[in-house]
């Protein structure tokens, strides 16, 4: 073999190398180096008995949540307070 050919061989070998080396140590799916670790799960929490008072008081949370809802949407079906606001005039 020539020295052209032996340069060109060695080259490719040392390029192959160094892909190796990098997808090894530096790639984040093997977890030597780098990346983000992901966060563990927590575990499902069992349900809740309630007794009568905590139901009691659930039930009055939904339905001043409800009406808090149906308020909001009646003030913006009636639009804004105060007309058409602060009126400029037309010296500048």
């Amino acid at each position: 073999m020539s020295t052209k050919q032996d340069l060109l061989i060695k080259t490719k070998i040392l390029w192959f190398a160094i892909y190796l080396i990098d997808f090894f140590f530096f790639s984040p799916s093997f977890g030597l180096l780098g990346g983000k670790a992901k966060p563990l799960k927590k575990p499902k929490s069992d349900k809740k008995d309630y007794d009568e008072v905590d139901m009691a008081n659930i039930q009055k949370k939904k339905e001043e949540e409800k009406a808090l809802k149906e308020l909001k949407a009646k003030a913006q079906q009636k639009g804004s307070f105060g007309g058409s606001g602060l009126k400029k005039s037309g010296k500048k």
